[in-house]
């Protein structure tokens, strides 16, 4: 029997928490550090138009409209807000104790009633102008708003390409890859070289056209060069000749080289799939394998050379045609000193 026996020294334990009800708003708070206390969250201003560099818009004239647009907005919100609480003010102002609807005799309900009246007569006093808003509708109409960054760059490469006084070209080509108007085509054509330096890299962008354009002038070049060769002989697929001097080689024969130029000429220069092609079709190489078998970057290089040599002939020939031109001409010159001084003679004899 331990009833009577001493209990010694016990530790009490402490009390089990018991849990609480699981409420997913309280954990939320809990765990976002929120509390019970929430802001109060304004009402957002209308968005605001994008406007890239490259659709050129007004932006400074369209951004002081839309500013003033937005105080104008916000002001309005606030007298909205004016206007609810002196509605909630006349309402109370007009019921009696008991809360029945009493005639405007009271002093407080007509001065309730004057100030509504006067919030919602300025309430149109924050309303955007009508002329402002088709100002705003006209300058976003000449903009060019519906073109993306691909029909720009789209664009630019046909610059680039075509150069930037082709415009024939460039409204195809960008008619085919976008599927833009010609009419709009045109139009921004015009806008962008009255605006182009208002472009962010503007710089960069003129700099690849004004490159395109060196390029489209050198093959120009080039196939002046190729019509002046080509024409100086009445068969030049079997009786051109080239001065190689000491540049000739030992891979490429002089047919070869005669029917590279020929093709240059037909085909144009920058053509080196179609050339090579033509090789492989015609008759009188269809045993030379090597010639068959060369790559477009092996054929280019060796229409380069041709092209330098052609180049190089023609210059030296201008010069040999303008030097028999002077010789000509200081001949001429002391062929009619000697004649003055022949008469000169005669003079004196008489």
């Amino acid at each position: 029997d331990y009833r009577g026996a001493k209990a010694g020294n016990f530790i009490s334990l402490p009390q089990r928490a018991r849990k609480k009800n699981y409420d997913v708003n309280e954990y939320y708070r809990e765990a976002m550090g929120t509390g019970e206390t929430t802001k109060e969250r304004k009402p957002r201003l209308p968005k605001s138009i994008t406007m890239h560099d490259f659709q050129f818009f007004n932006k400074k004239r369209i951004e002081e409209i839309e500013k003033k647009e937005h105080e104008l907005i916000a002001k309005r919100r606030t007298q909205n807000q004016l206007i609810k609480e002196a509605k909630a003010k006349e309402r109370r102002s007009g019921r009696g104790r008991f809360g029945e609807v009493q005639e405007d005799v009271d002093e407080a309900a007509k001065q309730a009633k004057e100030e509504l009246a006067r919030l919602e007569a300025e309430l149109q006093e924050f309303e955007l102008p009508e002329e402002e808003k088709k100002e705003k509708q006209e300058l976003i109409d000449e903009a060019f708003g519906d073109w993306n960054r691909r029909d720009f760059r789209a664009y630019t490469q046909a610059c680039e390409k075509y150069g930037r006084k082709d415009l024939k070209a460039i409204v195809a080509d960008v008619a085919d890859s976008t599927g833009k108007t010609k009419e709009d085509i045109r139009a921004y054509h015009t806008v962008f070289w009255e605006r182009c330096n208002e472009l962010q890299d503007y710089d960069k962008i003129i700099d690849k056209i004004k490159k395109g354009e060196h390029k489209l002038k050198r093959v120009s070049a080039i196939s002046s060069a190729l019509r002046t060769k080509v024409q100086k002989t009445t068969n030049p697929w079997q009786t051109l000749t080239l001065s190689y001097g000491s540049n000739k080689g030992k891979t490429f024969t002089e047919e070869e080289d005669r029917f590279l130029v020929c093709m240059m000429d037909r085909l144009g220069y920058g053509a080196w799939d179609q050339i090579k092609q033509e090789i492989r079709k015609a008759w009188n190489f269809r045993f030379d394998w090597f010639f068959k078998s060369r790559t477009t970057a092996e054929l280019q290089r060796r229409c380069d050379t041709l092209v330098r040599l052609i180049e190089r002939e023609l210059e030296e020939s201008d010069k040999g045609g303008s030097g028999g031109k002077r010789k000509s001409k200081k001949g001429n010159d002391a062929d009619g000193g000697n004649e003055n001084k022949s008469t000169n003679k005669k003079k004196k004899v008489k």
